[in-house]
């Protein structure tokens, strides 16, 4: 589980319970916390209290949330307005312009178009100079 439910970039919590006797009414537990410490890399243990119920602080890169998927979410929703955008101005355009519900009516059809090819030309462009560098690399061409 999380150690603050609130602050889940805070770390994890691992719960051992069930544990021996201690003194007559508490069974021994462990609880294992992983806090977030980017710089520490795997970390090691940098505190350990408690008699009956012992808690182990550790620090760790290992327990950070992963900033990838702030990248992913941050694309997700750009590729979804998009498409929200060329959907609502497709059906704009075919209802209140009247064009017909074609290639032609998605909005600023120009100006994708341009962009498409410019992509085209960017990735030819990349092909060429791989082939290159693999040609000068290996000897032979891709």
């Amino acid at each position: 589980s999380l150690i603050n439910q609130r602050r889940p970039a805070d770390g994890v919590k691992l719960s051992y319970t069930g544990g021996s006797q201690c003194d007559g009414a508490t069974q021994r537990s462990t609880q294992f916390h992983f806090e977030c410490n980017r710089k520490a890399g795997l970390g090691r243990p940098v505190a350990v209290f408690g008699d009956c119920e012992f808690v182990v602080a550790w620090e760790t890169a290992l327990a950070c949330p992963n900033r990838q998927s702030v990248a992913w979410s941050y694309l997700f929703w750009v590729l979804l307005g998009a498409g929200v955008y060329l959907a609502v101005g497709f059906g704009f355009n075919v209802r209140y312009r009247h064009l017909p519900p074609d290639v032609e009516a998605l909005p600023h059809i120009d100006l994708l178009r341009s962009m498409g090819a410019s992509l085209l030309t960017a990735l030819a462009t990349l092909w060429a100079l791989g082939s290159s560098a693999s040609e000068a690399a290996w000897g032979w061409v891709v």
